[in-house]
């Protein structure tokens, strides 16, 4: 019997979730299907319906879901209770389990470029759901963690976990950037802003104050290259896109539905059909 599993968020249409899985399930030869489902913030309290009649083993929650789908679970990884936050589900026996690999798929996409995080001093932009995974990962490994937000009091709140985590942390309001900025050696954009439909960042004195050797990651991967990405190139910086982040993370969660850690040419085969279809 074929199984079915999918991203649940909204907005999905953007998605490459579907290509990347579909593609690892054809490789390794697994009867399996992916597809997105639009899921609105009011229709989440319906996700056992929806798992039920779309016959769903596992499935992926991105924005807005990540938080909120956790009251909906029967039981949560101790990285996802920590952070708060939960982006890979399997159903098991009708036992919905959760699980975070988006900070784990982000220190392996920053790993894969030779970057070295250790000891680091790094400003997320954010503080939901990715923004969490983010500084939980960073926080075993970097000297600081500030957290830049619209709201303060939101990145007071993370900033004080951060530190809860053994790490050092600030907590910014969105008009002290620059501040934050200053001499730091790793800047992470964990918002929408640069998605598709969404606002750009803009703030090129902001990145100006980062330092001369630092690395602009933006969890944005569609488009491939936002004004920030374009930014940080402009001025000399290292940058990367999230679709890096991206592949691990789901790397990571078709490990957690089969057992399975997808191999080399497994991976090689993904990159090709993402050349295809963006």
């Amino acid at each position: 019997m074929k199984k079915q599993y999918a991203i649940i968020g909204d907005p999905v249409r953007h998605s490459l979730s579907p290509a990347i899985y579909n593609t690892i399930f054809d490789y390794y030869g697994i009867n399996a299907g992916f597809v997105s489902i639009r899921v609105k913030r009011s229709e989440l309290r319906y996700i056992k319906d929806i798992i039920k009649t779309n016959s769903l083993s596992g499935f992926t929650c991105t924005m807005p879901h990540k938080r909120e789908i956790i009251r909906y679970l029967d039981w949560i990884s101790v990285n996802a209770s920590e952070i708060g936050s939960v982006n890979v589900v399997i159903n098991q026996d009708d036992a919905l389990i959760g699980y975070n690999t988006d900070g784990g798929g982000m220190l392996g996409a920053i790993m894969s470029t030779g970057y070295c995080v250790k000891d680091i001093r790094a400003v997320i932009l954010g503080a939901g759901g990715a923004a969490r995974a983010a500084a939980y990962a960073l926080a075993a490994v970097a000297n600081s963690v500030s957290i830049v937000a619209r709201r303060h009091e939101q990145a007071h709140r993370l900033s004080t976990l951060i530190e809860s985590w053994g790490c050092r942390s600030e907590a910014y309001g969105w008009r002290d950037m620059s501040s934050a900025c200053k001499n730091a050696g790793l800047f992470i954009n964990a918002t929408p802003i640069g998605m598709e439909g969404q606002s750009d960042f803009d703030d090129e004195a902001a990145l100006g104050m980062l330092n001369k050797n630092a690395l602009v990651l933006d969890m944005v991967y569609k488009p491939r290259e936002t004004l920030l990405v374009r930014l940080a190139r402009e001025i000399g910086l290292r940058c990367e896109n999230g679709l890096g982040m991206l592949l691990e993370q789901a790397y990571g969660a078709f490990r957690i539905w089969t057992g399975i850690s997808a191999c080399d040419e497994c991976r090689e085969a993904v990159k090709c059909v993402l050349e295809t279809v963006q």
